[in-house]
Formats: C-alpha cells, sequence, structure tokens
C-alpha cells in the first residue's frame, strides 16, 4: 500500500466515525406520531407497518402511538382497541388543521402536521425536520404500579395555556381478524393506546394516576407524555418511560 492511499483511507475511516457519531447524538427536537387507524380498515395494515419501522429506525425522542377509531365498526367487525374517544380526538384536529375531514390512515405529526400514514418517506422527512429543532418544552417521567393502576410522576418545563397528555401504551399485540375488510388477515399492531388521560393544569409538577387494564402486566405497556398548546393543539415536548412494578 503506498503512502498516499493510506493517507486517504485514514481520512475515509476519520471521516466516517466522525459522521456516525453525529447520527447517535441525542437529538435537540422531538416528534409525536399518532397514527389514526383500525382493523375493519383494509389500508391500516401498511400505515401501522410503517409505524412499526418509524419505531424500530428512531431510537430517540421519537414517540409512535396507534390510535384506533370506531367508526369502522358497523362493518362487522369491532376492533377491541377503538374508542369513540379517539375518534373525536382525530375530529378535533380536522378542526384545528381545516384539512375538513377524517380518514384511516391519517397521521398526525407534532399535533400540527398531517399525513397519509402509510407515507413512510413523508413522515419520516416530517420527523428529520423535528428532530432537527430545539425542543420548546422539557419533560421528565417517571411510573410505577400501585394496586391495579400506574402511578406516573411528570416534571414539565412549562404547561402554562397547554394541554399534557399521558398516555398508557400497548407495546404489540397480535389479532386474528374474522369479519369485515381485513377478515381473514392476522395483524400485528404496536405502540397501542390503551387510554388517554389528558390534564388541564398549569401545575408543571405532579403525579396522575393511570388505570391499569385487567390482564395487562406492566412489561406490556409503557408511559409516553406530550404537551400541547390549548389554541392549535401544537406539540411543545415529549418524554416515555417504562413501569416500574
Amino acid at each position: 500500500m503506498n503512502k498516499a492511499y493510506f493517507k486517504f483511507a485514514l481520512l475515509s475511516l476519520s471521516l466516517s466515525g466522525s459522521a456516525h457519531a453525529q447520527t447517535n447524538r441525542q437529538p435537540a427536537g422531538f416528534a409525536v406520531v399518532e397514527l389514526f387507524t383500525s382493523e375493519g380498515c383494509s389500508s391500516c395494515p401498511a400505515a401501522e407497518r410503517t409505524l412499526a419501522k418509524i419505531k424500530d429506525e428512531y431510537k430517540q425522542n421519537v414517540c409512535v402511538l396507534e390510535f384506533h377509531v370506531d367508526y369502522w365498526n358497523y362493518l362487522g367487525w369491532k376492533d377491541e382497541f377503538s374508542s369513540k374517544e379517539y375518534t373525536l380526538r382525530q375530529q378535533k384536529y380536522a378542526s384545528v388543521l381545516h384539512t375538513g375531514s377524517t380518514y384511516t390512515t391519517q397521521a398526525i405529526i407534532n399535533g400540527n402536521q398531517e399525513m397519509v400514514g402509510s407515507d413512510y418517506t413523508k413522515i419520516s422527512s416530517a420527523i428529520d425536520k423535528s428532530l432537527s429543532k430545539t425542543s420548546a418544552n422539557q419533560i421528565s417521567l417517571s411510573a410505577a404500579t400501585a394496586q391495579g393502576t400506574v402511578a406516573v410522576n411528570y416534571n414539565v418545563a412549562n404547561l402554562k395555556n397547554q394541554l399534557f397528555n399521558i398516555v398508557l401504551v400497548k407495546k404489540a399485540a397480535t389479532v386474528n381478524i374474522k369479519k369485515g375488510e381485513n377478515g381473514g388477515r392476522q395483524l400485528e399492531h404496536h405502540n397501542i393506546v390503551l387510554s388517554l388521560n389528558t390534564i388541564a393544569t398549569e401545575n408543571a409538577k405532579g403525579t396522575a394516576m393511570v388505570n391499569l387494564p385487567a390482564g395487562v402486566k406492566p412489561d406490556e405497556v409503557y408511559i409516553i407524555a406530550y404537551a400541547q398548546q390549548k389554541s392549535n393543539w401544537a406539540t411543545t415536548g415529549a418524554a416515555q418511560c417504562g413501569i416500574d412494578k
């Protein structure tokens, strides 16, 4: 190996290592991805796979959530994770974002951008832009079980004129669908919202009690919390934590 080539190889290795170190740095910002989905919609499995891919690829400061809506249940298959509350949440986004309608699979990024939930390129681009911006709000969390409930301790830099969402999330579930548009399919879900607790308080530090559904074990779930502006629902900060037994 000649000296010129050796120096070039060392330079290339150095630049490669520097670039790798850059990608492993803690992001300045955050991203919350809310996917509105349903087991009764044939378009939703592709979007949920996209959500799972996002979850696997982004290890820091990205929170992904599956909100199962109830307006597909009329087709003969009732989504066990669906809730009217999540449908109303999606309708609220339609109002504040002036989209004029709701649909599955709709993804909301940081409360202020909406896009098709299976569009990986557009979602990842929105996430990358969000991560490059400094977070406007810092949140710290811890959680522990307490007699069938979960005690969530939170400390938020600022909750003035904001809503604070504490979400109980099931890590994964496999469901065999027997009827509806996905009849005969086995669906894989990830980061399923089991409960959404929205606190309208300006107390930046406190403890919230979250019910743990019967049959759900603490190691099957975790907590995601995020703050949103009351006026336009833009997300200002987010955090997540496991649950101590």
